[in-house]
């Protein structure tokens, strides 16, 4: 009588290769790390099983590991995160990471994975619980726009060049250091100037010599142009272009919009706002609806309607200079030069915090619950029903970076200096 065979649990052993070294699953759903060899791995919800970070599938049960990417960078397209915060804790164990070189372009955050871009060209791969580096790429040139990622893929526009790399690929096969992008190609119409956009399979970037802004439509798969004539806007500087309703929006800052159709890269429709736009304050996307500030220190919306076409309405006047804004179904947050104020959906005020320091930077909504990163560096967190905060920590000294990130577990912020933390939530 034959005997059975011998039965291995590859699902409960590291991943990667070269390693392959038994996990323990609770170990590992904490640190997301392999003990072993320190490669990131992710846990699938449905049999706990360890896989590579970005798996497209569990080898444990076959579940669809879709990634979770935060955050969709505020204006570029609608992001809302349901849960409220009820806490916030001081920095995780391993944080601040130090990496010496200025931050520009905001952070991406994805599976437990920071993706921190430095000026100097570097990307570096950070475990959001741990703060240890695993990998590092890299770019010929500053990257002062944030990247944008899709299916493992991530673009990252510098000077006027596109490069795209292969996040799964690299940090499944660790022994693999040079991180050579998969492809790359020329912006022709001047350097990248905006952040990038991302839909199912093209990657959309913005282009920008003298007073004209190209905005080019390119193939995720290889780079190729999708457009056959990449639209061209002659009216000085725009705001970041907007995906909105499968439809991207190009303001320009003296106060002219533009609707261009995805398919074809055509202007179809051309309206005046009648306002010059705040050109410090990034544009905020809450379902069909552009939240904007002009430099009479107004909050004002543009409507995106598909029967009645779009549609302008002033919300509020603030009495000081707007620096940052976002928004959710039901209120909208405004950072000014006085600390921040809160309004409903149609601008009238709920309660407005003028004893703290400015807030430049974009806050997070999540919830009923704002988190705020001041200029000086402190955390807060507001609740929709008063001014006062219910939490707050300090997260760094000096300069502000970018806009912080919110993930499942975690807030992340960089400094301008490139210092990271990141904090965790309830």
């Amino acid at each position: 009588m034959a005997s059975s065979p011998v039965k291995m649990e590859f699902s409960k052993r590291c991943p990667y290769i070269g390693c392959g070294e038994t996990m323990d699953d609770e170990a590992a759903s904490l640190d997301r790390l392999c003990s072993h060899c320190g490669a990131g791995i992710t846990m699938c919800a449905a049999c706990h099983a360890a896989n590579r970070l970005l798996a497209g599938y569990c080898r444990g049960c076959g579940a669809g590991l879709g990634a979770e990417i935060w955050p969709c960078h505020p204006g570029l397209r609608t992001a809302t995160f349901r849960s409220s915060i009820s806490s916030i804790k001081k920095a995780r164990v391993g944080f601040p990471v130090h990496l010496g070189r200025q931050a520009i372009a905001s952070p991406l955050a994805v599976s437990g994975l920071l993706i921190v871009s430095l000026a100097d060209g570097s990307i570096d791969l950070l475990s959001e619980h741990t703060g240890r580096r695993l990998g590092r790429l890299g770019v010929p040139e500053e990257i002062v726009v944030t990247p944008a990622m899709h299916a493992g893929r991530l673009f990252v526009a510098a000077g006027r060049k596109v490069y795209c790399h292969d996040l799964a690929r690299y940090l499944d096969q660790s022994s693999d250091t040079n991180g050579k992008p998969v492809w790359s190609c020329g912006l022709g119409g001047g350097s990248a100037a905006h952040p990038a956009l991302v839909d199912e399979r093209t990657v959309y970037l913005a282009s920008q010599d003298g007073e004209t802004t190209t905005l080019h439509a390119l193939s995720q798969e290889d780079g190729s142009a999708i457009w056959d004539d990449a639209p061209r806007f002659e009216c000085g500087p725009t705001a970041p272009p907007l995906l909105v309703n499968d439809q991207i929006v190009v303001i320009s800052l003296s106060g002219e919009a533009f609707l261009v159709n995805l398919a074809s890269g055509t202007i179809e429709q051309t309206f005046p706002m009648r306002r010059e736009v705040e050109p410090q304050v990034a544009p905020f996307v809450a379902d069909n609806r552009i939240i904007l500030a002009d430099k009479r220190h107004c909050v004002f919306e543009i409507v995106l309607n598909s029967s009645d076409g779009p549609s302008i309405n002033e919300l509020h006047a603030m009495r000081a200079r707007v620096t940052s804004l976002a928004a959710a179904d039901d209120f909208i947050v405004a950072g000014h030069l006085s600390g921040l104020t809160l309004l409903d959906r149609r601008g009238h005020q709920r309660w407005s915090a003028d004893d703290i320091d400015p807030v430049s930077v974009t806050p997070i909504v999540a919830g009923d619950t704002v988190f705020a990163l001041d200029d000086a560096g402190n955390g807060l967190l507001f609740n929709a029903l008063k001014s006062n905060p219910v939490g707050k920590v300090r997260l760094f000294g000096g300069e502000v970076g970018p806009p912080p990130l919110i993930t499942r577990t975690s807030i992340a912020a960089v400094s301008a200096a490139g210092d990271v933390v990141a904090i965790e939530w309830q």
